[in-house]
């Protein structure tokens, strides 16, 4: 089976195609679930649903713009592919009140949760580093990211290496997650009491590796953590199955034998051979 569980429409201000040619290209490439997972992030100085766009550009998440593409899309595919209806929330736990409103009215399959701005509505790549070390900007993404499990109402994890893709080399910086275990370890716990999977991101990788580094796996599965999803974190459709069999390559290694998709907030684990 193939699964796609991570990908964006032009229902997200950095994607570019509809949510019809995301679910053709899909069918032609074999895919059998495809989720739609655009981007509705949480800011702490901005109203809910408005957030950082392209070119820091602020932009809103239009929730019932979003859900008519995907009704559309979905009686156009006409079963092509099985679509699911998702989202990917960004710092949920910031905008409680509104992120519960939004998933009571909202009845989505899936929910991402992803930290992208964090010590004061900043993107990584906004951060002046001469001012801030790297290992200090890891230790701030971390704690929003306890604090989001901690707040719950997400399903998956998503590219918990986020940080890892921007920072920038410097002395006492290993670009490694190595030295935060413990954090680390105290999210998963709470991230497997909960039943939240960790996302195996297709476009973190670099150098013929995936930045999400195998020990974190273990680790997370230590905690008591039982599912990996795959995703493509695809922002056009030539980008669907990003990396997918590397993936798959990647949590064979890791003896993980499932995968897992969400269809009405329940996991539904699948083989990953």
């Amino acid at each position: 089976m193939l699964v796609d569980l991570h990908a964006h429409t032009i229902s997200s201000p950095d994607a570019i195609d509809t949510v019809e040619t995301m679910g053709r290209t899909a069918a032609v490439l074999g895919i059998d679930i495809l989720a739609i997972t655009d981007h509705c992030d949480a800011m702490a100085t901005m109203p809910f649903f408005e957030f950082w766009g392209m070119d820091r550009q602020i932009v809103r998440f239009d929730e019932t713009q979003a859900r008519t593409r995907f009704l559309e899309a979905t009686e156009q595919l006409n079963g092509a592919v099985k679509l699911l209806y998702g989202i990917e929330l960004g710092e949920p736990h910031l905008r409680r009140t509104e992120t519960r409103e939004l998933l009571l009215r909202q009845q989505y399959d899936v929910v991402l949760g992803s930290i992208h701005t964090f010590i004061g509505d900043a993107d990584p790549v906004m951060l002046d580093y001469d001012a801030i070390h790297p290992n200090d900007v890891i230790r701030h993404y971390l704690q929003d990211l306890y604090e989001m499990v901690r707040f719950g109402g997400i399903d998956v994890i998503c590219h918990i290496e986020y940080p890892l893709r921007y920072l920038p080399p410097r002395p006492g910086y290993l670009g490694s997650y190595r030295p935060f275990e413990e954090e680390l370890r105290a999210i998963f716990r709470l991230a497997a009491m909960k039943g939240i999977a960790l996302e195996i991101n297709g476009k973190s990788r670099r150098d013929g590796r995936f930045l999400l580094e195998p020990f974190v796996i273990d680790w997370y599965r230590e905690a008591g953590g039982e599912y990996l999803s795959y995703g493509s974190d695809a922002h056009r459709a030539s980008q669907l199955l990003r990396n997918s069999a590397e993936a798959r390559a990647f949590a064979l290694d890791r003896g993980m034998k499932y995968f897992v998709y969400f269809e009405k907030r329940r996991a539904v684990p699948y083989r990953i051979d």
